[in-house]
């Protein structure tokens, strides 16, 4: 797989899988940071976009696990506040609302 998309909200996993797969990715969804690394543990992923907020274990907490075991495995964090996206430790932060051109831009860059 090319993509995990990581975000609890169903619609916008949906909408996120749907128009990545259109760009020609190939894409697996997760429902929250820990289904995330349950599926990490069976798959191997080029990169993974992670909303920030998310009950049981958040964006930046997925983050830092996950490389724990892939340490340089790209990952892009999506979130609703500026603040979040101020303090993300050098992880690509796309602030929504966002376009999907602008999304597909920062994955290529992060996937070259």
């Amino acid at each position: 797989m090319d993509i995990l998309v990581v975000d609890d909200d169903e619609g916008i996993r949906t909408l996120l899988q749907q128009q990545l797969s259109g760009f020609g990715y190939r894409v697996d969804v997760a429902k929250d940071g820990h289904d995330a690394l349950m599926r990490l543990t069976n798959a191997t992923y080029r990169l993974i976009l992670t909303d920030y907020h998310m009950p049981r274990l958040d964006g930046p907490g997925l983050i830092e696990r996950a490389r724990e075991t892939v340490p340089n495995l790209p990952c892009v964090l999506m979130t609703g506040s500026r603040y979040n996206a101020q303090h993300c430790n050098g992880v690509p932060v796309i602030e929504k609302p966002f376009q999907l051109t602008d999304l597909d831009r920062i994955l290529r860059h992060c996937l070259r």
